[in-house]
């Protein structure tokens, strides 16, 4: 079968595994394995240190496809190889690293977008080719299991970036804007890209310092906490003590793989959805259908796009504002009826609509590789890199990661062989010495056994 280079770009979420990969990753791979592929990913969170022991081994490796989500590729991996590159959309444009290199290298591209209809236009002026322009949809390879539930109402995420200062006073100081950001935070961001058009002149048309000010995930979850909220993901113990309650509801557990996803939303009674406000009240985060997925109930931010998709199998409770996701998380929870009717339908509506296959015919259709083997049943062969600063990194990990800064940690670990050695044999040639007749008299027994405990010190 084929080999496949998957790239993203995912922190490091537990220091004891700094290889796990985030549940929607791991996923597509485990997808693409079970096809015979072997897989080489490449997490790609510090894309400034790409280096060439990392180039030579994507080299050597010789892909026959590459994916890369938010196009998080570089144009050194783009020259050492002669494959398609399939970019996978996991955020909106604006947050896509080197765009640049499309329009060089377009006649490589195909795009592949998991929101029928988000960014349409914005994705056609990249001028692809419309045969290279496709839409998938969210896929999921979670079950659903008959665990003990634990928990009332989970939610796994990570605590978005706040407000700049910039945008901060202008928003206190404009009661106008104040109030218009209110209404669209209020109906669901519904109406971002109105608000934006109006006002990008005062956020100097930088969308990324509007988003801050429509993230309803700490109104959202500071709502729910008294019924029984349990947390998980990254930056929740950072909070400022204002945020006292969700921070006693943290969980500091590393939640990040496929097993740990499944295990979360089927041991609990309820699992919120929050959407970052790129979604603008229409796409809606990979998590959705994770959930829909297992034996949890799935409240969702408002999304007109899962409204569309799941219209005639199954209605999805959605909320516009934090007071109506109180009101909905309340229900299910004193409902268990209600629950169990919408997890049983949201179960068959994922086993009809949301898993891989037809995914992946769809990309080896039109990329003319092939990358669905059914008859056999080996999977592919795995391998795993990680590209993060060292400052990313916990020091107990540093020896089983690939930083940009490898050659330097190389060498430092090098001389500390080298070292290691060379206390070793001089420490054991003088305690050598010291067990020669006559010589010995010349060594204190106090002064041999400072060598040994020296000797057992460099030994481990």
């Amino acid at each position: 079968m084929s080999n496949i280079l998957v790239l993203f770009s995912q922190p490091i979420l537990d220091a004891k595994n700094p290889k796990g990969i985030i549940c929607f990753y791991e996923s597509f791979i485990s997808e693409l394995r079970k096809n015979s592929n072997n897989v080489k990913c490449v997490n790609i969170y510090s894309i400034n240190n790409v280096d060439f022991e990392c180039i030579s081994n994507i080299k050597q490796f010789n892909p026959d496809i590459i994916f890369a989500f938010n196009n998080r590729i570089t144009e050194s991996i783009i020259k050492n190889t002669d494959c398609p590159i399939c970019i996978m959309n996991a955020d909106g444009l604006d947050m896509w690293s080197n765009v640049h290199l499309i329009k060089q290298y377009i006649d490589r591209y195909y795009l592949f977008s998991f929101w029928h209809g988000w960014e349409q236009t914005e994705y056609e002026n990249l001028g692809l080719d419309k045969k290279h322009i496709a839409s998938l949809h969210m896929a999921t390879s979670i079950h659903a299991k008959c665990l003990e539930k634990t928990a009332n109402i989970s939610f796994i995420g990570s605590v978005f970036m706040q407000p700049s200062k910039q945008a901060a006073e202008l928003y206190e100081n404009n009661a106008v804007l104040r109030n218009d950001a209110q209404q669209v935070l209020y109906n669901g961001n519904i109406d971002f890209d109105k608000f934006f058009e109006r006002y990008k002149s005062d956020f100097n048309n930088d969308i990324l310092q509007c988003y801050p000010l429509f993230d309803p995930r700490l109104f959202i979850l500071n709502s729910v906490t008294d019924l029984g909220l349990d947390l998980y993901g990254l930056g929740w113990d950072k909070l400022p003590d204002e945020y006292m309650f969700l921070k006693s509801v943290y969980k500091k557990q590393p939640i990040c793989t496929l097993d740990d996803n499944e295990r979360i939303y089927n041991s609990s009674h309820v699992n919120i959805s929050i959407s970052h406000p790129q979604c603008k009240g229409y796409a809606f985060p990979w998590r959705v259908f994770d959930i829909m997925a297992s034996n949890g109930l799935l409240i969702s931010s408002y999304s007109g796009l899962l409204e569309k998709m799941t219209k005639g199998h199954v209605k999805i409770p959605m909320y516009k504002s934090p007071y109506v996701a109180r009101d909905l998380c309340k229900y299910a929870l004193e409902n268990p009826k209600y629950c169990k009717d919408i997890i049983a339908a949201s179960n068959e509506f994922i086993e009809k609509k949301a898993r891989w296959d037809d995914n992946l015919q769809k990309i080896q259709e039109i990329t003319k590789t092939k990358i669905i083997n059914k008859s056999q049943k080996k999977h592919g062969d795995l391998d795993i890199i990680c590209i993060v600063d060292k400052s990313d990194v916990d020091k107990s990990v540093k020896n089983t990661v690939i930083t940009g800064k490898k050659s330097k940690i190389k060498k430092f670990f090098n001389r500390l062989a080298i070292k290691k050695r060379a206390k070793l044999f001089f420490y054991s040639f003088l305690l050598t010495l010291a067990q020669i007749p006559i010589l010995d008299l010349l060594q204190r027994s106090k002064t041999r056994i400072e060598l040994r405990r020296k000797i057992d010190k460099w030994w481990r």
